[in-house]
């Protein structure tokens, strides 16, 4: 597993931190799940919000919290198409796209609505993202590769 999956082992928080001026921010980070990237900014943002529709991950979530003793952090239900916050409220929001052909999961069997509805995308997506998280392309680069193999000119997915 660690051959497939350097990508996740070689990941650094200071790539995450280089992208972004987290200092005293307000920060969504959606799909917590083990809360990597929100643990990764909360010494620096002011307010962290792991928002995470499996339980036994927001409980995890939680216990982590309790156990570094931080305050900023905090943890909540949802889902990305219902999460519970007014519009524009959050400075920075974070995402993970995993390629879920490493996991084999079945679209219908997980309650991630992306996942079920929009399978390709996730595996589009997870690319450009990850190599630009391992330092491997700019910002620029992964815009590009979204636009042109992604998405069409007026924003629809291809």
């Amino acid at each position: 597993m660690d051959a497939q999956c350097d990508f996740i082992y070689a990941w650094s928080p200071g790539r995450l931190t280089e992208m972004a001026d987290f200092a005293g921010k307000r920060v969504l980070d959606v799909g917590a799940g083990s809360g990597r990237l929100g643990f990764a900014v909360a010494h620096l943002a002011q307010e962290v919000y792991l928002s995470e529709p499996v339980d036994t991950l927001r409980e995890y979530l939680r216990d982590k919290i309790a156990r570094l003793g931080l305050t900023n952090v905090r943890v909540c239900d949802g889902m990305a198409h219902s999460l519970p916050f007014p519009d524009d409220c959050f400075d920075i929001v974070l995402a993970t796209v995993v390629n879920y052909d490493f996991y084999n999961v079945a679209p219908l069997e997980t309650e991630d609505f992306l996942t079920a509805c929009l399978p390709e995308l996730l595996n589009n997506l997870s690319i450009p993202i990850f190599l630009l998280l391992l330092g491997k392309i700019t910002v620029e680069r992964a815009i590009s590769i979204i636009e042109t193999k992604i998405l069409d000119k007026r924003g629809t997915i291809l």
